[in-house]
């Protein structure tokens, strides 16, 4: 799970790197950090609350527990801020359709809106999780 202290570990990680590339050609590296957003750290609760809804809906197959972390930032985490959330992602790579293994932001990316349904069903059975105070999930 990514928190406050893998973040910061991260980044020692990256400034060490860069600090012994450099090293290697006589030269010397210097990394300054600045946050343009928020870390994005899902809560532990809601993240094993989300994580029973799509066992229960779609079993265990579905569920990847460990995603590499990453520096990326996300509008979402201000949200985080604020109240507590899970950023899922859906996994939308489809091996019959090349297009849509590209990276989200390559120009040539392609969704496989098949997944679609996937989180809509995920929105709603948090929406029904809430309305019955976990009830329906019991």
């Amino acid at each position: 799970a990514v928190t406050h202290e893998t973040r910061a570990h991260l980044r020692e990680q990256v400034t060490e790197a860069a600090r012994q590339t450099a090293a290697l050609y006589g030269g010397t590296a210097e990394v300054e950090w600045e946050d343009f957003s928020p870390p994005l750290i899902n809560d532990a609760q809601a993240t094993a609350e989300a994580v029973d809804m799509v066992r229960a809906l779609w079993g265990d197959g579905r569920v990847i527990p460990d995603r590499a972390l990453s520096l990326g930032g996300d509008n979402f985490a201000d949200f985080q801020l604020a109240a507590p959330g899970v950023y899922a992602y859906l996994g939308s790579a489809n091996p019959a359709l090349p297009a849509t293994q590209n990276a989200l932001h390559n120009g040539g990316f392609e969704l496989d809106e098949a997944v679609l349904p996937f989180g809509a069903g995920l929105y709603a059975a948090s929406a029904l999780w809430w309305l019955t105070g976990g009830a329906a999930w019991g």
